[in-house]
């Protein structure tokens, strides 16, 4: 029953962040997202039942890992279908190259999560990280293609 509540809860503030950075618009991207990261990155603080000084570590690390990602910009947008073997290629090479940046990026914060967690708690944060992200996709409005 605790944990419900606490989920709840969790998906009211993510939702009432998300709605403070619609009604302010695009300049708060940033600022909502990074309240987002914060938030996601205590929620799983609490879970893993970490301490303070933990948890503050971990929060900032976290946050700095999302917003390194984020600096990457958004994903590569593919097209339909590529029109010459070139195109085709080139896409592909396009996803890979993202693809490897975000692993580059993951080990980089494996590597800083590994000097102050066990590595039964970095494998739960990522158990929890992708739980929280499906959650979250599951509640965007779908986009026309």
């Amino acid at each position: 029953m605790d944990r419900i509540i606490r989920i709840i809860l969790l998906t009211a503030a993510i939702t009432l962040g998300c709605f403070g950075a619609v009604a302010q618009g695009h300049q708060s991207t940033s600022a909502s997202r990074d309240e987002l990261a914060e938030s996601q990155a205590n929620y799983i603080a609490k879970e893993l039942a970490m301490d303070d000084a933990t948890a503050k570590r971990f929060v900032d690390t976290y946050c700095e890992f999302k917003k390194e990602l984020w600096n990457m910009g958004p994903a590569y947008k593919r097209k339909k279908e590529s029109s010459s073997e070139t195109e085709a290629r080139d896409a592909i090479m396009a996803q890979f190259d993202h693809s490897q940046k975000i692993l580059d990026i993951r080990k980089k914060y494996y590597a800083e999560y590994s000097k102050f967690l066990t590595q039964l708690q970095i494998e739960k944060v990522y158990r929890l990280e992708k739980r929280i992200m499906k959650r979250l996709s599951n509640h965007r409005p779908h986009r026309k293609k």
